[in-house]
């Protein structure tokens, strides 16, 4: 296919994201999406479900940080209560975990941009995550003790998922699947997956599992490369229109009362 047909299709298909709007990424609403996620397929390790982190300069600078990372999460750990809800941002009832409480996320970045809040709370971890190209997402993931997160997947192959495991009580008892592998995170140590590929996770332990998690741009060759930062683009234009909302809505209702008590426990010590 020429260049100038890809450029068209990948128009095309930019259109139809902005016609589809916030229902663009749920299940089932991908069919514009097929084609383009058909040529990355067509691509080197278009079709793996891990990838080897050492082949991208920036996950060992993040592990690099990771205690730092680490130490700035801990302190957020304590109001793990207050923190949004797995579906809260989306107000999804479909759920991959039976009790949404179980899975709890505090946005670091969204749709590109590092959020106010995050910055305040944690500086250092917003400054490591600059390492990070075409970063798109970021966050840290609670998943509490004893919970399964059922198998589900993400919405758009041109996105890859990273895992920084910042708490971690027992490897063995703490595993993400994807497809047919099934690996134990490791504190410190960098997990890359496509996570169209069906996944699901496990903490069976009695402490709560964090990690960092980071939605990036699949590195791909320079044309499909941009197709692929212009779709993403589309898609976020809509999502955050409701997801936004829902954001702010959390860190206006929340964000003072957790700077009161962080700044509190840090007179403190």
């Amino acid at each position: 296919m020429s260049a100038a047909a890809l450029a068209g299709r990948a128009r095309a298909i930019a259109a139809s994201a902005r016609r589809v709007g916030g229902g663009l990424l749920a299940a089932g609403a991908r069919e514009g999406f097929s084609r383009f996620e058909g040529l990355i397929a067509k691509n080197e390790h278009g079709t793996d479900l891990f990838f080897d982190p050492r082949d991208l300069e920036w996950p060992a600078l993040l592990e690099a940080e990771w205690q730092t990372i680490r130490d700035e999460m801990q302190r957020l750990l304590p109001h793990v209560g207050v923190l949004l809800q797995e579906g809260d941002l989306f107000m999804n009832d479909a759920s991959p975990v039976a009790d949404k409480s179980s899975w709890r996320i505090y946005l670091l970045i969204a749709a590109g941009q590092p959020r106010e809040l995050a910055a305040r709370q944690c500086p250092g971890t917003l400054s490591a995550l600059q390492s990070v190209p075409r970063i798109r997402n970021a966050m840290f993931s609670v998943l509490r003790s004893n919970a399964h997160i059922t198998p589900h997947r993400g919405a758009f192959k041109g996105i890859l998922r990273y895992h920084l495991p910042l708490k971690v009580a027992d490897p063995a008892k703490c595993r993400l699947r994807v497809g047919s592998e099934t690996v134990s995170w490791h504190e410190g140590k960098s997990l890359i997956f496509d996570d169209t590929h069906e996944h699901e996770a496990w903490n069976d332990t009695a402490e709560d599992r964090v990690i960092l998690m980071i939605d990036f741009e699949r590195p791909l060759p320079t044309l499909l490369g941009a197709m692929n930062s212009s779709l993403i683009r589309a898609m976020e234009s809509q999502l955050m229109k409701v997801a936004g909302k829902n954001l702010f809505r959390w860190e206006e209702a929340y964000g003072k009362e957790l700077d009161t008590l962080l700044g509190r426990e840090a007179s403190e010590k």
